[in-house]
C-alpha cells in the first residue's frame, strides 16, 4: 500500500508565483495604508501648525489692543509730572517735588501727551502711557482736610496725582506723583462711596522709610488730589496694581526678529520697575501706521517713522483716529521643504 502514496517535496513553479503574487498584494496594501497614514499625519501636522501660527500672531495683536484701548487715559497728568526724590532710610532726604519724572514725561512730548515713538540703534520703540483714576477728585478745605468735588466711589489709600490747580493755564498749576494715606473719622480709609460732605485727612508717605511715624502733611499748595485706580487683578505684594498707571514700550528689533513688550511701572517703592516679555519671535517685518483724516475729510495713513520725523503737511497728531499694525511672521519649522509665512493686520482705534 505504501507504494500508492507519493509525498511532494517543495512547491511547483505555479504555486510559487501565486504565493509571490499574494505577498505582493499584501505589501502593496500595507504600503498604501502606511502612505495614507503618513499623508494624514502631514496634513494634520500642517493644519495644527497653521492654527498655532495664526493664534500665535493673533496673540500679539490681542495684547496690543488690550493696552492701546487704555492709553490716552489721564493724559492731562503726564506732561511735566513731578516725582519725589529720596535716599532710602533717610527720612529727612524726602523731597515731594524732587524732579520731573523723565521716564514718563519725556515720552509724551510728541503725540497728545500719552504716546511717543523713536528709533534707537535700529530698533523701533513705541511708548504708550496711561493713568486710570477714580472718578473722584478731592479738594483741599480751609482746615487742611480734603473733600470730593462730586460724589463717587474711591478706593483705598495709594498712589495719587496731586495738583495745584485744575487748569494748566493757571500760574499755580503743577502735577506731582505721591503715595498717600487717607483717613476718614480717624481710621485708614479702605474704599467706599464719598460725597462732598465727607472730610478726609491725608498724609503723604515718606518713601525713604515708609513708616507711619514719618508720614508728612501735604503742603498748602497741594489743592487737588486725584487718586489712581486700584484694580483687583495683577497685584504685586505691596498692593500696587499694574493696570492703573504704567508705560508700555513696544520694541521691534529687526536684527533679533523679535517684538518685545516692556511694562514700566512708575511706583517708586518697587524693587523692579521694568518687566519685559517677548510677544513674538521669528518676525520678518513689523510696521506701524497712523490713520488720520486730513482737512478735506479724506482718510489717509502715514508710516509712524515718517509721521514723527518728516510728517506730511496735512498731518497733525490731533487728526489721528487709529493705529494700524502690520506684521509678517515666518514659522521656525519646515514642511515639504517650505516655511510658513503669515501676514496679519490689525487696526485699533485711539482714545479721544
Amino acid at each position: 500500500m505504501h507504494k500508492m502514496f507519493k509525498f511532494k517535496k517543495g512547491y511547483s513553479f505555479v504555486e510559487l508565483l501565486v504565493s509571490l503574487f499574494v505577498i505582493g498584494i499584501i505589501f502593496a496594501i500595507m504600503s498604501i495604508i502606511v502612505n495614507l497614514n503618513i499623508n494624514a499625519y502631514k496634513t494634520t501636522k500642517l493644519t495644527l501648525q497653521n492654527i498655532y501660527a495664526d493664534s500665535y500672531v493673533s496673540f500679539l495683536f490681542d495684547v496690543l489692543e488690550g493696552e492701546v484701548k487704555w492709553f490716552g487715559s489721564g493724559r492731562e497728568f503726564l506732561a511735566n509730572l513731578y516725582r519725589p526724590t529720596f535716599v532710602p532710610n533717610s527720612p529727612s532726604s524726602y523731597n515731594p517735588m524732587g524732579a520731573i519724572y523723565s521716564e514718563i514725561s519725556n515720552k509724551v512730548r510728541w503725540f497728545g501727551n500719552y504716546f511717543d515713538y523713536e528709533r534707537i540703534g535700529g530698533k523701533d520703540i513705541m511708548y504708550l502711557n496711561y493713568v486710570i483714576a477714580y472718578p473722584v477728585t478731592l479738594k483741599r478745605n480751609t482746615d487742611g482736610t480734603y473733600s470730593p468735588i462730586s460724589a463717587g466711589y474711591m478706593g483705598p489709600s495709594g498712589w495719587s496725582i496731586i495738583r495745584g490747580s485744575l487748569s494748566k493755564n493757571s500760574p499755580n498749576y503743577f502735577a506731582r506723583y505721591a503715595k498717600l494715606r487717607f483717613y476718614k473719622n480717624g481710621v485708614v480709609f479702605s474704599g467706599g462711596y464719598l460725597t462732598p460732605n465727607d472730610k478726609l485727612t491725608v498724609k503723604e508717605i515718606n518713601l525713604a522709610l515708609q513708616n507711619t511715624s514719618t508720614d508728612i502733611d501735604l503742603r498748602a499748595q497741594d489743592l487737588f488730589i486725584t487718586p489712581i485706580a486700584r484694580f483687583k487683578k495683577a497685584v504685586f505684594n505691596n498692593g500696587y496694581i499694574t493696570r492703573s498707571f504704567r508705560q508700555i514700550r513696544i520694541i521691534y528689533d529687526p536684527n533679533a526678529r523679535t517684538i518685545v513688550m516692556e511694562k514700566f511701572m512708575p511706583a517708586l517703592d518697587l524693587t523692579q520697575q521694568v518687566f519685559p516679555t517677548i510677544l513674538l519671535d521669528n518676525v520678518n517685518s513689523f510696521s506701524t501706521y497712523i490713520l488720520y483724516r486730513d482737512m478735506m475729510g479724506q482718510d489717509k495713513e502715514v508710516e509712524i517713522y515718517r509721521a514723527k520725523y518728516s510728517p506730511p503737511s496735512d498731518f497733525t497728531p490731533d487728526a489721528a483716529y487709529a493705529i494700524k499694525f502690520v506684521v509678517e511672521w515666518e514659522s521656525p519649522w519646515r514642511l515639504f521643504g517650505n516655511t510658513n509665512k503669515i501676514t496679519k493686520t490689525r487696526i485699533i482705534s485711539l482714545v479721544k
